[in-house]
């Protein structure tokens, strides 16, 4: 196992420290555990059962109209986009057009997927709504999606 060492919380970490935080979650050293960068500092954020079904459930539905028009591909958290240095994101779906599949990594993306969808939960709400969604905006993401699992409506904007 490779150990990494962290930058303090609040220090910026560069995009190298980005990746080997990344690399290291990667290895299995935090198996099963989801990993976000915001403003320089690690999150680990937790899930749920009611989270993972309302995600599942929307990914079948995405996935398949996805895949019977050949249109991309849909994937899941873990997977990561790097926003920038001091910001790594972890939403849970994206969508990459087929045409851009070039810009697929084997951990991350670099560039903006074509669609983000975030299924809300109490504890992450505010911040899904506010801080992913305005760095997803500034990145170039041209679509964005929530879901309230609770009342179960799909919110989607169009970002210009």
């Amino acid at each position: 196992m490779v150990a990494v060492k962290l930058a303090p919380p609040r220090k910026r970490l560069s995009r190298a420290e980005c990746t080997a935080v990344l690399a290291h979650w990667y290895t299995g050293a935090d198996e099963g555990r989801h990993i976000e960068i915001i403003n320089g500092e690690r999150k680990m954020p937790t899930g749920s059962f009611a989270h993972g079904f309302s995600t599942s459930k929307l990914s079948r539905l995405l996935g398949n109209f996805i895949d019977d028009m050949d249109l991309g591909f849909l994937v899941e958290a873990p997977y990561s986009v790097i926003i920038k240095q001091d910001f790594v994101a972890e939403p849970d779906m994206m969508f990459i057009r087929k045409e851009r599949a070039s810009i697929i990594k084997k951990l991350w993306v670099e560039e903006p997927p074509d669609l983000i969808v975030e299924v809300l939960s109490p504890s992450t709400e505010s911040y899904d709504r506010r801080e992913k969604f305005i760095e997803y905006a500034k990145f170039g993401v041209p679509s964005f999606s929530w879901l309230n699992r609770t009342t179960r409506p799909l919110r989607s904007m169009r970002i210009s």
